[in-house]
């Protein structure tokens, strides 16, 4: 396929007929660059301290913020899924939301037990700051 056989409004017209609309798109990101910042948080970017591939490969390390040798590990994958309940009569949609809702709770759990730790950490090792 060269150039010339590229047809950009038979493209454009392919996304549209499948809902796509580029203007939607591109007005959901100046919203986004609008809204306020995230809340602060102790959390800081966390390390993959191991390659995929080690035993340890799916570790997460939260290190102190002020730069002391403290960290938290934790290994979000070796977390069993949690149950969710579906309806009798449950639909594609139905798993799909059980299934987020039930990530997002284990992601937010993640985020207390790191935040806590880090708290703790801070309280202990670092009362003056």
């Amino acid at each position: 396929m060269n150039d010339d056989d590229f047809d950009i409004e038979a493209v454009a017209q392919a996304a549209r007929a499948r809902g796509y609309d580029h203007m939607d798109v591109l007005r959901a990101q100046q919203e986004a660059a609008k809204a306020p910042p995230p809340p602060p948080t102790v959390i800081p970017e966390p390390e993959f301290p191991y390659p995929p591939q080690h035993a340890l490969g799916g570790v997460v390390r939260f290190r102190c913020p002020f730069g002391c040798p403290w960290y938290h590990d934790e290994n979000p994958g070796a977390e069993a899924p949690g149950r969710f309940m579906l309806p009798a009569d449950f639909t594609q949609e139905d798993v799909t939301s059980a299934i987020s809702l039930e990530a997002e709770a284990r992601r937010n759990a993640l985020l207390v037990r790191v935040e806590r730790a880090i708290t703790v950490h801070l309280a202990v090792d670092h009362p003056d700051r």
